[in-house]
């Protein structure tokens, strides 16, 4: 419950929402009364965390409303989720104007927030599980882009450890291995860029049923042929083309 009331800061979440995520389609007879002991208790820990009288607590932090209740955050910066979402924007910002090395010092400081947070001890509802999946989804792609950021300022090398393990949890993903790719052909290691892209090709095709996108095709071709646009460091056409669209 805690999880839903500040992943949904300062917005009220039905009633409704809480029975879902606890107890699915088939909520026990006691289930408002059950939401209720639990809000009771979710104050009294907020009382005691923040040093504040349970009165306040209800009046100003965890509210009830119509429908529903309500954790009020003063400046949603409070929280790491809000943090996060501040300094990814900011370093997507940076990325935007080619200040790729602000870009990589506020998208690392927002990732280093997610230390700790990836996981939870109780699982999930399908509520919460659907949250989850979004954030996910928004760290990865911070994570990309503090990549492209540091690939455009030369550090391929130091790229591929972490690379070569992304690949590997994210073995449909093309974009990170296309971005494995580059690093390994800039390192000089280009018959171990064609081996990548050969992993990610037999995955799409045994898993999905699908050849890789025409981007991921094309820088293929130029990692064969040894194109010069590959192993230039920096920004250039290829490198856009291949790490941003694809994926």
């Amino acid at each position: 419950m805690l999880a839903l009331l500040m992943l949904n800061a300062n917005e009220v979440v039905p009633k409704s929402v809480f029975l879902d995520e606890l107890w699915g389609e088939d909520p026990p007879v006691s289930a408002h009364n059950t939401l209720q002991t639990y809000i009771f208790q979710i104050r009294k820990w907020l009382s005691r965390v923040l040093g504040i009288d349970p009165a306040d607590v209800s009046n100003e932090r965890l509210v009830t409303e119509p429908g529903g209740y309500r954790f009020c955050v003063p400046d949603q910066r409070q929280l790491d989720l809000g943090e996060f979402m501040f300094l990814a924007q900011e370093g997507e910002k940076e990325f935007a104007s080619r200040n790729y090395a602000d870009a990589v010092r506020l998208l690392n400081a927002s990732l280093s927030l997610w230390s700790g947070h990836d996981t939870v001890e109780a699982r999930p509802g399908g509520v919460l599980e659907a949250k989850f999946t979004h954030l996910r989804e928004r760290r990865l792609r911070a994570l990309e882009d503090r990549i492209e950021a540091d690939l455009m300022l030369g550090r391929h090398r130091e790229l591929l450890g972490e690379l070569s393990s992304l690949a590997i949890e994210h073995p449909l993903h093309e974009s990170l291995h296309g971005k494995l790719m580059i690093s390994l052909a800039r390192s000089g290691r280009v018959p171990d860029a064609l081996k990548a892209y050969q992993r990610l090709r037999t995955s799409l095709v045994e898993e999905l049923g699908l050849e890789p996108s025409e981007q991921l095709r094309s820088l293929q071709q130029a990692v064969l042929a040894e194109d010069p646009r590959v192993k230039a460091d920096g920004e250039h056409e290829l490198l856009e083309l291949s790490t941003r669209s694809a994926g």
